[in-house]
């Protein structure tokens, strides 16, 4: 049956000694036809292949089901993320600051270097957006400018605490600087907010900047030239209600707890599912190994059936 021969292939039996098959260039891997050839195929009787296929379909129904349910629930926990920023912050009445009021004036809100030239594995180190995730800097994963390209945007570096927010292409994307351990730059799709300290705690700035209407904001300020763009003219206007520090810890308190709870409930989801998939991969392997189904003596056994091909 091909949904047999197709389980098979699926099966560890197969894909744990593809690799072996390999040939080629690392550019262009093929696997290799003479191997492929030379799979033995547990054969089991016809009739047998169509129990085992019809017990599969049964129990992957089942794994489906579950991975399907799995797969809603982050999404869910950004509603859950989304809803607990908007509640905390709806609060904010008619006092309200700018945000370029809320950072030094030796550090104006500002993007970076326009032109990097070829990006370098040696060099000044260049936060990109694509550097930016889940709210931290990937620093394994920074690439390099020259550095009298970066001498020429030296006000744009970031020091530790600095909040950035992606302004080109991807707009409204939140990181904090942390872990900082030499002269890193900017690039221009990137905005550098340097949070004063004695007003704002740059950890409340982080989430605040990406409750819905924020984001909202920099989605509808935002402006389409080559490449959607949010002018940093914009990002210095827009106001905010900030409560007292105290209040910010406070507010920062319930977040951490919230999200705390949430990574727990993520990291059982991952877990999960790998559960899934291993036992996916069990089953397969005990529909070849004869022990996924019953079998029945008055089958028409393998050899007859390849005797069958042979004629």
């Amino acid at each position: 049956m091909p949904e047999y021969l197709f389980s098979y292939i699926k099966s560890p039996a197969v894909q744990n000694s593809i690799e072996d098959m390999h040939t080629g260039t690392t550019n262009q891997v093929e696997l290799n036809k003479a191997a492929i050839n030379a799979v033995k195929l547990p054969l089991a009787p016809l009739i047998e292949q169509g129990r085992i296929v019809s017990k599969l379909d049964s129990l992957f129904a089942r794994t489906k089901t579950a991975r399907e349910d799995l797969y809603r629930i982050p999404g869910l926990i950004e509603q859950y993320k989304a809803n607990l920023l908007t509640k905390l912050f709806s609060g904010d009445n008619d006092k309200k600051m700018k945000l370029e009021e809320l950072v030094p004036q030796t550090a104006p809100i500002r993007y970076g270097i326009v032109q990097p030239g070829e990006i370098k594995d040696k060099g000044i180190q260049l936060i990109r957006v694509c550097d930016m995730m889940n709210n931290i800097i990937a620093w394994e994963d920074l690439r390099r400018v020259a550095p009298e390209i970066d001498k020429n945007y030296s006000k744009a570096r970031v020091q530790n605490d600095d909040v950035l927010v992606s302004v080109v292409g991807t707009i409204g994307r939140v990181a904090i600087v942390r872990g900082l351990n030499e002269a890193t730059n900017i690039a221009r799709a990137v905005a550098r907010i340097r949070p004063d300290k004695e007003h704002v705690r740059p950890e409340w700035l982080l989430w605040r900047l990406q409750a819905e209407d924020m984001q909202a904001r920099f989605q509808g300020d935002a402006r389409e030239v080559a490449r959607k763009t949010l002018n940093i003219g914009l990002i210095k206007e827009a106001e905010i209600f900030v409560p007292s520090v105290s209040e910010q810890d406070k507010m920062l308190l319930q977040i951490e707890r919230a999200f705390s709870k949430i990574a727990v409930v993520s990291k059982e989801v991952r877990s999960a599912l790998k559960i899934l998939n291993r036992l996916d991969e069990a089953t397969l392997f005990k529909a070849f190994e004869g022990k996924l189904v019953p079998q029945d003596p008055n089958d028409e056994t393998a050899s007859v059936l390849l005797q069958r091909f042979r004629l």
